[in-house]
């Protein structure tokens, strides 16, 4: 080289290529005898039914969530879990409602609203995630529903659902999200032929199904709601989580993988004193290792959507004592399909070996205990 030559020139390019092509290959070569990486886990918390909002003729309503909350700041509704959705990897809800400033709603009974600032709850509830695929997302048409992702999209709130899909990853696990609401006559058709291949060709470890089915008030599951889990584990889901019921539902473990058929309400502003104020916080701790991703345990943590003596306060909190054993026990009784130990303990192991086909299978008769009439609700 001459000795005017910069540093760095051509030559020294060249030179730094061909190192880095040698140590790559040893690289290589030496991490073929190498031990597998350590396994790496996330926990996951799902809850269910969350407006954020009042009906828009009840705005200015002193019980109502927006009065509520604009006098109580917006870091209230989610305090009362704050110690569990805050120690997660990863919170998804289901937003049953628009922010929009809109003021002309669609002709209907309830529709449901919050000025699009009111998204920051969510973030400062550490609820990272929503599912926008539900029969209020479009009280205010397409005009709210552009507003609502607007504002979600503006706090840093992942959202999916109506035909958008959602990529999180927490410690090295690439968890994916898709949702869909009623009819249900194409969802199973849609997941196959669009959804789970567009996922997993983006490098999902764990994808994620939310189930806006089911009938309200009603703590059987129906026939749709089972086939559409079902049939989605089948198709590849890792978990399915499900609400619209406004109750708290089965759930079940199917080849392996984890059913919430409904969580319930959760922080609710649709009604200030609902008939029924059990909820359910499901958690699902995720691991993935060399040989891929799977759930490995699946939790349950009964809740009630307010602890006030009147009316609700829009905020849920972990329930205690004979009322959390008889939440427990509500669920219980219509879960045939999975272990019962999971209402004594809180917690369940989900092992490998129950992903083949056939393992955890109901028995029919089993099934229609379950259920209600077949494809009845939606």
């Amino acid at each position: 080289m001459h000795p005017s030559q910069p540093l760095g020139g051509p030559f020294f390019a060249s030179l730094l290529s061909f190192l880095l092509l040698i140590s790559g290959g040893l690289r290589a070569l030496i991490g073929r005898g190498a031990a597998p990486a350590a396994p790496t886990r996330a926990v996951l918390s799902f809850a269910g039914d969350c407006t954020l909002g009042s009906d828009n003729q009840y705005q200015h309503y002193t019980h109502g969530f927006v009065y509520q909350m604009g006098e109580r700041g917006f870091d209230y509704p989610f305090s009362g879990v704050a110690s569990i959705f805050g120690a997660d990897d990863l919170t998804i809800v289901n937003l049953e409602g628009t922010y929009t400033d809109s003021k002309k709603p669609r002709d209907k009974a309830f529709t449901f609203r919050a000025p699009p600032a009111y998204a920051k709850i969510l973030r400062l509830g550490s609820v990272e995630a929503v599912s926008v695929a539900n029969n209020h997302i479009l009280d205010f048409g397409i005009p709210g529903r552009r507003d609502t992702i607007a504002a979600l999209d503006r706090v840093g709130v992942k959202h999916f659902g109506g035909g958008d899909l959602a990529i999180y990853e927490a410690n090295g696990i690439r968890i994916c999200m898709t949702a869909f609401t009623y009819p249900h006559w194409r969802t199973l058709e849609t997941l196959r032929t669009r959804d789970i291949p567009l996922l997993r060709a983006a490098g999902c470890d764990i994808v994620i199904l939310s189930m806006h089915a089911g009938t309200e008030e009603q703590y059987k599951i129906t026939g749709v709601q089972a086939d559409i889990a079902r049939g989605a584990i089948d198709l590849g889901v890792d978990i399915v989580f499900g609400h619209h019921p406004h109750v708290v539902q089965a759930v079940e473990v199917y080849r392996g993988k984890p059913i919430f058929y409904s969580l319930g309400n959760f922080s609710f502003g649709g009604n200030i004193d609902p008939k029924d104020w059990d909820t359910l916080i499901g958690q699902v701790v995720v691991e993935k290792s060399a040989d891929g991703a799977r759930p490995v345990e699946m939790r349950i943590i009964p809740c009630l959507i307010s602890d006030a003596e009147k009316y609700s306060d829009f905020r849920p909190v972990v329930a205690t004592g004979e009322r959390a054993e008889a939440i427990l026990a509500k669920i219980a009784k219509h879960s045939l399909a999975i272990d019962p130990a999971i209402f004594e303990t809180g917690t369940l192991a989900l092992g490998a070996e129950a992903e083949g086909a056939g393992a955890n299978e109901m028995a029919p008769e089993a099934m229609d205990a379950m259920t209600v009439m077949r494809g009845d609700g939606g």
